[in-house]
């Protein structure tokens, strides 16, 4: 590793698993002091024991339920308590449900936005201050490719993290050049959710796992899942200066989802053998 992050302060929030864990792993890697979020404190000490182990960085963790107003405020109040600043902040917290568009439940609608969007606007909101003021900071918001690729069952979660692209966008224009903001679309990263997710369509749309699960592949060009690795080292890309002049930049880490589906495999000297 590069030591890129050497004694920045980077907040990440939803860091205990998955996705978050990677990134918040990557910046410990490269030497950061990472600050962690969870809402369970079991899962939230055991991932930063393992972060600590990771070096020559360092981790902490606060529990935070992003749903929470006041929790999000008290969170943002005890790591600038700790650090006096925040060089890197990454929004990654999120939640999901399946749903048909008719049968959404208001419930749901309400916690998918208060954690994926309003959770992610006060917390920048707190901390921008303090990168402004240092006159170099970096957000990254974790979007998804279900940001601008539509998908049966998951209308209230795709609206939040479309939202999070026009956060991005605003926010670029309105603290640079201070401030860098961009985002980032993972696609379908493996992890030990996914089959479960895969079962769950399945019976939603009246089929079965590995239905839900072939077609999902045919759909990515590149013929696999995404690694969460791939998305800490493009989140760590952002976030380091050596990104210094990108912002308001969306940044697409789904193996070519988004580009569209992949056809049948030919050899690269076919056309030559055609003409």
């Amino acid at each position: 590793m590069t030591g890129r992050f050497t004694g920045r302060t980077c907040l990440v929030t939803g860091g205990t698993r998955g996705i978050g864990r990677d990134i918040a792993r990557r910046l410990v890697e490269e030497g950061a002091d990472v600050t962690i979020t969870g809402r369970s404190a079991g899962p939230l000490d055991d991932a930063v024991r393992e972060l600590k182990g990771a070096g020559p960085g360092t981790a902490h963790g606060v529990r935070c339920d992003l749903a929470d107003s006041g929790a999000v405020r008290a969170l943002g109040a005890e790591v600038l308590a700790r650090s006096g600043r925040v060089d890197v902040l990454v929004n990654n917290a999120g939640t999901a449900t399946l749903h048909r568009f008719t049968d959404v439940p208001e419930r749901d609608l309400d916690e998918v936005w208060a954690v994926n969007v309003r959770g992610a606007f006060l917390l920048t909101q707190l901390l921008v201050p303090a990168m402004t003021a240092a006159g170099d900071g970096s957000v990254v918001n974790v979007s998804s490719q279900a940001a601008v690729q539509g998908q049966a069952l998951i209308s209230h979660y795709a609206a939040t993290k479309a939202a999070l692209l026009g956060l991005t966008r605003c926010l670029a224009v309105e603290l640079a050049p201070a401030v860098r903001v961009n985002a980032v679309c993972p696609g379908i990263v493996e992890t030990d959710m996914i089959a479960e997710d895969f079962r769950r369509q399945g019976g939603l749309l009246g089929t079965d796992a590995d239905a839900v699960r072939d077609a999902t592949l045919a759909g990515i060009p590149l013929g696999r899942f995404q690694r969460g690795a791939s998305v800490a080292s493009t989140v760590a890309f952002l976030a380091s200066r050596d990104a210094a002049d990108i912002t308001g930049q969306t940044w697409h880490v789904d193996g070519g989802m988004t580009i569209g589906r992949r056809g049948p495999r030919h050899d690269a000297t076919d056309h030559l053998q055609e003409t």
